[in-house]
């Protein structure tokens, strides 16, 4: 694995320098955002926006699709025709999806939005313009979405890091902008959003084609091909389906019942939750090319070694984020926003646990997606995840509050979480008491071991906020350290030690 673990750690490198950057970036801009529409006009535009993103999960399951057959007809040496037949499929594919979503959204979803959303009638005009420039931004993503996967496919993250640093940066300034502009600040915060999208996709899909020969090719179908690949994304498009349900349909219900201030709550919880999310994805993006390579060239030693230590870093990399925030919620949203809305705090506090429980989704899902067996798979743990939807509503009726919806997806979570093992134990033939050895064991004991220090640093330190944030750096060292002391091997260790002491310049 020497040049293949180089490749990774490069790609995580790079893209993890992407995820800081962006991260602190979007979370600062939506501090600005909140201060400039007001906690009202914030909430609408999550839930009505949240709309688009409720269709986008047939975007999601295709953009799936597209990096598992290209990395896998890379994988099986295929030639440059092969995999340029591939792209050229998907991005027809794309197109028709594109299509499709255009006529559902200007029909059922306009009249959901103005038959049975929670809105203010002074702001129905205001939520149609949020409403039709989300739709041509999602438009946008969705056609370029194929160029992103080969570049992916690739394995050129870089490229992710330098236009991450161009979304940021413009999505930065169309939020300073928004107090300097008169007039309907929402819908001009909606124009100028879809400006962004449509400016970060058409750059991704120039890098592409300037790049990759797959790429200089036009929207074709090829008949087996097109019946592959739709067979397979049928199945993720259920599965996507389910976690669109359980964030953007929860978010719906909420408005329903309790209206936009509580939207704007949950709004905030996700931003938290995209935020952390995207340093697991990073890797992911990183190790999923090589897990489907290996499946494809038959190395199937290779691949359960990659799951393994990529479900183990998964799970350390959230930690390292989750444990802080955690710990210090109250203080971080109040040092993020201006106003902290009413529930915010135990939205984030939610959301953060059941990050936990997911991190090891990403690295499960990519290996039963190398495989191509997906059908019972997606079947299955959709029809869990379906579940919050329900049951979430039938809870909220007989009167409990809004945070009974985290409560339902982190018990459906760990369900999901052992259901995906017992496939992957068929479909590559991994151990389960290996993956509870190896993996499960380690995060358990740095999960008990990490909190210890900074929960009792706490208990003697002022309730101020530069003290706060002194807690905060004491529970991620606490994470490293637990990390390197009872969660790596000891091959790991040894490694991960030279590397550091290489970086910075010290011999041993």
């Amino acid at each position: 694995m020497g040049e293949n673990g180089r490749r990774i750690a490069r790609n995580t490198l790079a893209l993890y320098f992407r995820t800081i950057l962006t991260m602190g970036v979007a979370l600062y801009t939506s501090r600005i955002v909140l201060e400039a529409l007001g906690v009202s006009d914030f909430g609408l535009f999550s839930v009505v926006g949240g709309l688009m993103l409720l269709m986008g999960f047939l975007n999601a399951a295709m953009v799936a699709a597209t990096q598992r057959f290209l990395n896998f007809e890379k994988g099986r040496s295929g030639s440059d025709a092969d995999v340029r037949r591939v792209f050229a499929t998907c991005l027809f594919i794309h197109l028709l999806l594109a299509l499709i979503i255009l006529v559902v959204a200007q029909t059922a979803g306009l009249w959901f939005l103005n038959n049975q959303l929670t809105i203010a009638p002074d702001r129905l005009v205001a939520a149609n313009w949020v409403f039709q420039c989300a739709l041509l931004a999602f438009l946008f993503n969705v056609i370029s979405a194929p160029y992103n996967a080969a570049i992916i496919a690739n394995e050129r993250m870089t490229a992710f890091a330098y236009v991450s640093i161009l979304d940021v940066s413009l999505k930065l300034a169309v939020a300073y902008a928004l107090f300097k502009l008169s007039g309907d600040r929402l819908q001009a915060f909606a124009v100028l959003t879809l400006f962004v999208s449509i400016v970060v996709a058409c750059v991704y899909a120039w890098y592409a084609w300037r790049h990759f020969q797959e790429c200089h090719t036009g929207p074709r179908r090829d008949k087996r091909l097109f019946r592959e690949i739709l067979s397979f994304s049928s199945w993720s498009i259920f599965s996507n389906l389910s976690i669109a349900l359980r964030l953007q349909g929860a978010n719906v219900i909420l408005n329903v019942i309790f209206g936009t201030l509580v939207n704007a709550a949950y709004g905030l919880a996700l931003q938290v939750n995209t935020a952390i999310q995207s340093f697991t994805s990073s890797f992911i993006h990183a190790l999923n090319p090589q897990i489907v390579k290996s499946y494809a060239a038959g190395e199937m030693a290779k691949m359960h070694v990659l799951v393994l230590k990529g479900a183990r870093l998964a799970f350390f990399l959230v930690l390292v984020i989750v444990l802080p925030v955690l710990i210090e919620t109250e203080a971080l949203l109040g040092l993020w926003l201006v106003s902290v809305p009413e529930y915010a705090v135990i939205f984030v506090q939610l959301i953060l646990v059941q990050l936990q429980i997911e991190s090891f989704a990403g690295v499960a899902g990519a290996a039963q997606s190398a495989t191509g067996r997906v059908k019972a798979y997606h079947l299955t743990l959709s029809s869990i995840g379906m579940l919050n939807l329900p049951l979430s509503y039938i809870l909220l009726v007989y009167g409990y509050g809004p945070e009974i919806v985290f409560m339902v997806a982190i018990l459906l979570s760990t369900v999901i979480a052992f259901t995906r093992l017992c496939f992957l134990r068929r479909s590559i033939m991994l151990s389960i008491r290996r993956f509870a050895h190896d993996v499960l064991l380690r995060c358990a004991a740095v999960l008990l071991l990490a909190p210890i220090a900074p929960i009792l640093f706490r208990q003697y330190v002022p309730d101020t906020l530069p003290w706060a944030i002194l807690v905060c750096c004491v529970a991620g060292v606490s994470v490293v350290l637990s990390v390197a002391a009872v969660g790596l091997h000891r091959d790991e260790r040894s490694l991960a030690i030279r590397f550091v002491t290489r970086r910075l310049g010290i011999s041993r």
